[in-house]
């Protein structure tokens, strides 16, 4: 009776310990994501890059369809349908036009993105607060999963909704008016996502 009274015992014991280390390393972890975010979150503003991307040589990207200019590595490559840019390793940027009533908000608007089927955001991604030029925009960024000394990678596309300086009309697709424009990023670090988004800029002629 003893005998299996102290293994019972042990067993319990062994359970709190590994139950201890379980929840030390989820905090931990949480922790870390917290820390990250907290730097993505902010506005991109000029800090300065991973060597990598400083010794890029970047070339710009400019659409008369969507009014809209960038600068991205020179190794990539417009896209074929050139609705965006591709990468030498997976990388892409796709860009199009969501349709919105004019009454929502770019709150509002980015909710609906986030909620849409299939979840191209990830679950329960983070939005962002920035602005473009002089126009709201949005960043949305999936759940960080990487660990701390690895690349910052993500779990699901970032996305940037950007509301226009003025509604845009495109001739195919009839005479609605576009007031927001959606930047999809996906296989890529959120790094170059950042450096990207602070090129952009609206052509207005």
């Amino acid at each position: 009776m003893k005998d299996k009274f102290y293994i019972t015992l042990l067993g319990v014991l062994l359970l709190i310990i590994l139950a201890v280390i379980i929840g030390f390393l989820m905090v931990y972890r949480n922790k870390t994501i917290s820390q990250e975010l907290s730097h993505v979150n902010q506005t991109p503003k000029n800090s300065t890059p991973n060597n990598q991307i400083k010794e890029e040589k970047w070339k710009t990207y400019s659409s008369d369809i969507y009014k809209i200019t960038f600068e991205y590595p020179s190794s990539w490559y417009r896209s074929i349908n050139d609705l965006g840019v591709s990468g030498t390793k997976g990388e892409d940027i796709y860009i199009h036009m969501p349709f919105f009533e004019k009454k929502e908000t770019i709150d509002r608007a980015a909710k609906i993105l986030i909620n849409w089927k299939q979840d191209p955001y990830g679950v329960d991604p983070e939005v962002g607060v920035l602005r473009i030029g002089d126009q709201e925009a949005r960043l949305i960024i999936p759940m960080v999963i990487s660990l701390p000394g690895e690349d910052l990678n993500l779990a699901g596309m970032t996305g940037l909704l950007v509301k226009y300086p003025k509604p845009i009309k495109i001739i195919n697709k009839g005479n609605e008016a576009f007031q927001y424009l959606i930047i999809n990023f996906s296989g890529m670090n959120i790094d170059y996502v950042r450096e990207i988004v602070k090129t952009i800029d609206f052509i207005t002629n």
